[in-house]
């Protein structure tokens, strides 16, 4: 069963890019916003695993992308990483209890302006799937299926890269 006390949130917040410091109190007003993500049934462990894979496999989607080469920009890495994901994207529909949540919280508000349809915007983007051995785990997009969730949909429209293709690509 998993529990915070199996998560190394320092390590989790140092690989999502957030090394600002931060105090108790900005911890418990983000608790006091955020509610537990329904569809989050990973252990820690697990997340971990996926996060490191995922950072493999992006970089090197950025360099099938961009011929071979290493970005030395912040544009060069877009671009790699929007052709690289080109190659390996499908649209799909997939039923919501396989997807394997990234986020065990998210925000209530979000989640409620998304369940009301009043984040237009945000809700007309698919959420990004990557397909591992493991299963499929929602890269991009958890606060939209969880809203899905709640509206009583079963499957979501996605873009689906499945990453076994690329794996396969990479060590054959």
């Amino acid at each position: 069963m998993w529990s915070w006390d199996d998560v190394n949130v320092a390590d989790v917040r140092r690989r999502a890019g957030l090394t600002e410091a931060r105090t108790t109190a900005d911890d418990e007003y983000d608790d006091v916003r955020r509610m537990p993500n329904p569809l989050f049934k990973v252990s820690a462990s697990q997340l971990s695993d996926h996060f490191e894979r995922a950072e493999e496999l992006d970089r090197a989607m950025i360099r099938i992308g961009l011929g071979g080469k290493e970005p030395t920009t912040g544009q060069e890495h877009m671009k790699g990483l929007a052709l690289g994901r080109r190659k390996f994207t499908q649209l799909a529909r997939l039923p919501i209890a396989s997807l394997l949540s990234t986020e065990p919280k998210l925000e209530k508000e979000h989640i409620e302006a998304l369940v009301r349809g009043d984040d237009v915007k945000e809700s007309s983007f698919m959420p990004i799937i990557f397909r591992l051995n493991d299963g499929d785990w929602i890269v991009d997009g958890n606060h939209r299926v969880v809203a899905a969730h709640l509206k009583g949909e079963k499957e979501v429209p996605v873009e689906l890269l499945d990453l076994r293709q690329l794996e396969a690509e990479l060590f054959s």
